[in-house]
């Protein structure tokens, strides 16, 4: 099965609009001459989390599916799984430590989740798909009174996670209360990896299974809609459900909308371009190695805007090191700095795939067949 154009958009999509948010939302704050481009970075960056991660449930299906088509022993296949899982797991703390200080190690950011989440799936590969979607819709209903029974809003300070070095914190943290817990962000890889193998079977096409996508999609936003509006104009005891879009946590509502719009927006892709013969499909170059390096980018990326916040505190001699987070620049420069960012790092690309010299993606996979 030659690589979906499809995949390599939607990833390449999540990887940037992560970028220009990060770089907005992280060195500029919203100021009334330029709250319109500030909102507008923020409402587009409230995609690319869960784009990022459906598309981590679907990546396992498709190479499962190669492998298996190829022969690929089984044993063979759980062992690097499982390794990559905790490696990702692992490069996902030692990122904590390096870009965000090791006070916020254990702040469970999106890579830690997405080795979990990869192991998960794997474990559950076998499952059928209704039993994985009911498992998706059991998290996604569950989390809103698990978050309040555990007291998720005195964990919170504005966007700011604030968490004690306990067992207790930790685990909940992972699962409840973090940046990106296991409830309900497990419901994004799950239903990538249930749209991936009812559709996508062998080489074979499931064309009924394709055909109930975009009925799916806009169904679930306009479920989401109803709920986020009868939430602001019709206030009901059912708040946990009937909610306004939040990202932190994710609320039922919004986790919905993205995930009909991302099933949409697949089927639209994967119809304009997967189904045409390979020969007329785009190259994609820049769509392709943004696709192709987007841990490596995600990772750099950070670290590229980040560090000289810490650096520029350090020689103002200020002892808080935070002083010029989200106080460095205005919007439109800060907007401006993540194309210039995103321009240059696509030669830097060019330069690492050319060469194949170092890149994360490369250290995970010798590392994971090791």
């Amino acid at each position: 099965m030659r690589r979906l154009f499809s995949v390599d958009i939607l990833r390449a999509t999540a990887i940037l609009l992560m970028v220009q948010v990060h770089f907005v939302g992280n060195l500029s704050s919203r100021e009334p001459s330029s709250r319109i481009l500030y909102d507008l970075s923020d409402f587009l960056g409230g995609f690319a989390a869960p784009i990022f991660t459906f598309l981590v449930g679907l990546s396992v299906w498709l190479w499962l599916n190669k492998q298996l088509a190829i022969g690929t022993d089984e044993t063979a296949l759980g062992k690097f799984i499982v390794k990559r899982g905790i490696l990702i797991v692992f490069f996902g703390l030692i990122f904590a430590v390096i870009i965000w200080t090791p006070n916020e190690i254990f702040n469970w950011d999106i890579l830690p989740m997405i080795g979990i989440t990869t192991m998960i799936i794997y474990a559950l590969r076998r499952a059928p798909s209704k039993y994985l979607i009911g498992l998706a819709l059991l998290l996604l209903l569950s989390a809103p009174p698990l978050r309040e029974l555990t007291n998720y809003s005195s964990h919170w300070i504005y966007d700011d996670y604030m968490h004690s070095f306990t067992l207790s914190d930790i685990l909940l943290g992972a699962t409840l209360q973090g940046y990106f817990p296991l409830l309900p962000w497990l419901v994004f890889p799950l239903m990538g990896f249930c749209l991936g193998r009812d559709i996508f079977q062998g080489e074979q096409i499931n064309p009924k299974a394709a055909r109930r996508l975009p009925i799916l999609g806009v169904v679930l936003i306009a479920i989401s809609a109803v709920g986020a509006l009868v939430s602001e104009y019709f206030p009901t005891g059912l708040s946990w459900y009937l909610s306004p879009y939040s990202f932190y946590p994710a609320s039922t509502t919004y986790v919905l909308g993205m995930l009909g719009f991302i099933l949409l927006v697949f089927w639209i892709l994967w119809q304009r371009f997967d189904l045409r013969e390979a020969s007329k499909t785009p190259d994609g170059e820049f769509i392709r190695l943004y696709s192709k390096f987007s841990l490596t980018t995600y990772v750099v990326h950070h670290a590229v805007h980040m560090w000289p916040i810490y650096l520029l505190a350090a020689v103002n001699r200020r002892h808080d090191i935070w002083y010029y987070y989200q106080n460095a620049v205005s919007t439109p420069v800060a907007f401006v700095l993540s194309i210039v960012f995103i321009v240059g790092f696509y030669f830097f690309l060019r330069f690492l795939d050319s060469h194949k010299t170092f890149t994360l993606e490369g250290i995970l996979r010798k590392m994971s067949e090791s």
